[in-house]
């Protein structure tokens, strides 16, 4: 019971619950948990705090905090040419929908060009509210407002938040209606490879690829290419990445000087994979 609320959900403000209460960490400025941290280390150790980070001036939070909110990132890809950092989010395992809880879980891909809040354990994928539902009496006092929220758990910092970002690209285990080149299937596992920028290396990709979102989902192993907008940051089209290939659970991904994609896979299988993960070099081949 204890671990099936916890993947569903992440606000229980019960008594001696407290590590079931993301409002403590991720939604809570006062702490560095389930946070982005940015900082500019110093050559003698110590590092100074970027001035856009959301809480540089160590006001209404912690001045390292640069993303605000989030519940699993893993993998992330800052494009070399505007900064822009994309990560992707591991999301809760519900399946379905909660009248008294919320949405199902969903996987995102997330992209921030500037400090701000995402949500978590508030509203997750395209600002899907969460109910506020309490454990102890099982019943809701409504809908959290994404656009205006604040934490006043008594394990969190009693302050009001940001407003919440929504997700670029998010899908759940089934169908995805916002996105239907992302197919059903049962597994979420989403990461982040390279923004690709085209060089003048020997095995550079044409220009087609340049600006590129290359990301994975390391349970469905499965690879896309995404078309960014870079202008309103939204995921203009997805295709599958290298049709044909099959992966071994991609678990990394770098640009060589050399203009290829240099790519670590864990191995087939997932959480059972033999001795077989490898580094592979994905060359453009022409066709």
């Amino acid at each position: 019971g204890a671990l099936l609320i916890l993947l569903l959900r992440g606000n229980d403000e019960s008594a001696d619950r407290k590590h079931f209460d993301a409002q403590r960490t991720s939604g809570n400025p006062d702490d560095l948990r389930g946070k982005i941290l940015r900082i500019a280390p110093k050559s003698d150790g110590t590092y100074a705090i970027p001035s856009d980070n959301l809480y540089a001036d160590g006001k209404g939070g912690k001045p390292e905090i640069f993303a605000l909110g989030v519940r699993n990132p893993f993998r992330m890809a800052i494009d070399p040419k505007d900064g822009a950092l994309y990560w992707g989010e591991t999301g809760p395992d519900a399946k379905g929908e909660s009248a008294t809880q919320g949405p199902r879980g969903y996987d995102e891909i997330n992209r921030a060009t500037k400090a701000g809040n995402f949500g978590w354990p508030y509203c997750i994928a395209d600002n899907k509210p969460y109910e506020n539902y309490d454990f102890t009496t099982k019943k809701t006092s409504g809908k959290f407002d994404c656009a205006k929220l604040k934490n006043d758990s008594p394990n969190g910092s009693k302050k009001d938040l940001p407003a919440a970002e929504p997700a670029m690209i998010w899908y759940p285990y089934g169908k995805s209606t916002d996105f239907p080149a992302i197919p059903e299937q049962n597994g979420r596992t989403a990461m982040v490879g390279v923004v690709y920028r085209t060089n003048d290396g020997a095995r550079a990709y044409p220009e087609y690829f340049d600006g590129k979102l290359i990301w994975w989902d390391w349970t469905r192993n499965r690879v896309w290419e995404t078309t960014v907008d870079e202008t309103n940051g939204k995921a203009v089209k997805i295709n599958t990445f290298a049709t044909g290939l099959e992966w071994a659970s991609p678990i990394d991904m770098a640009v060589g000087a050399d203009g290829a994609i240099y790519m670590l896979e864990w191995g087939k299988g997932g959480f059972n994979a033999k001795a077989d993960g490898r580094l592979v070099r994905i060359e453009f081949s022409g066709k």
